[in-house]
């Protein structure tokens, strides 16, 4: 059982990142999206508390890096917000559960050391993703997620997954516009360079309902090795350009929008 927290400030490309590790069973994990976790150890505790107006995230983090870190940021849920949840079947012992929340806005402040950062309703977006399940002992998947503002004051958003859920007829893939999910059923073909993660990837759909280029501009790698087990995670930031087409039809260009896109392979 672990808890991570990273910072990254895209500007100077300060990055800053701390896990914790609890002996397994140590943690009671919820089995339903909207429930607390609260996790505590050291000094260190991270907490996702469900609140009227969303969820609460709040961090105390003593050592942190050379500093220490204190968040506290409020995600709020709109009523009647539509997420994108689904259950990949690999057989009647094995299956995953996914919840995935975008165009969430956030506010709120972070401190680290004596810097204090304010986030003001409306200058970004979370994106909350819960997941339960039994998995297969190799795994691989792609993730790819941003969320933004249109040009009309629309929050739109994409959350697109690949590998894990090949051959099971079910797909983790959406279109987020103005509160409302397009589903897609169809399978998101993830291309580029396993030698060079940093080159661009392009991401697309025969329908080309999903016709989207990444643009990365940082890496972050996340390894670890402990006998039979293991895990592998390419993470990208970087910038969608492309175009995605929802359900009604509409073409929502996408022109530079922040995300994320990530390639993990793991024993588990």
């Amino acid at each position: 059982m672990l808890a991570f927290v990273y910072f990254f400030e895209f500007a100077n490309g300060r990055f800053i990142e701390k896990t914790a590790i609890m002996p397994p069973g140590a943690l009671a994990l919820p089995d339903v999206v909207r429930a607390p976790v609260v996790f505590e150890q050291g000094g260190v505790r991270v907490a996702l508390t469900e609140e009227r107006r969303g969820t609460r995230i709040a961090v105390e983090w003593p050592q942190f890096g050379d500093t220490a870190l204190s968040a506290d940021l409020l995600v709020e849920r709109a009523p009647g917000h539509e997420t994108m949840n689904g259950v990949i079947p690999w057989s009647r012992e094995r299956f995953q559960f996914t919840s995935k929340q975008n165009c969430l806005p956030v506010s709120g402040t972070i401190a680290l050391g004596g810097e204090r950062i304010s986030l003001k309703r409306g200058d970004g977006f979370a994106c909350l993703d819960f997941g339960r399940g039994v998995w297969k002992y190799r795994t691989a998947w792609n993730w790819g997620s941003c969320s933004t503002t249109l040009p009309d004051g629309r929050a739109a958003g994409i959350n697109l997954g690949g590998k894990w859920t090949d051959g099971t007829g079910m797909t983790e893939n959406a279109i987020f516009l103005d509160g409302r999910i397009s589903k897609l059923s169809e399978d998101a073909a993830f291309l580029y360079d396993e030698s060079d993660f940093m080159k661009p990837w392009r991401i697309r759909t025969k329908s080309k309902r999903v016709d989207l280029r990444f643009v990365p501009f940082r890496e972050r790698v996340a390894a670890a090795k402990t006998g039979v087990l293991a895990s592998e995670v390419h993470q990208m930031f970087g910038h969608y350009t492309g175009a995605v087409v929802d359900d009604a039809g509409e073409r929502i260009e996408l022109d530079r929008v922040f995300g994320w896109i990530e390639e993990h392979k793991a024993r588990w």
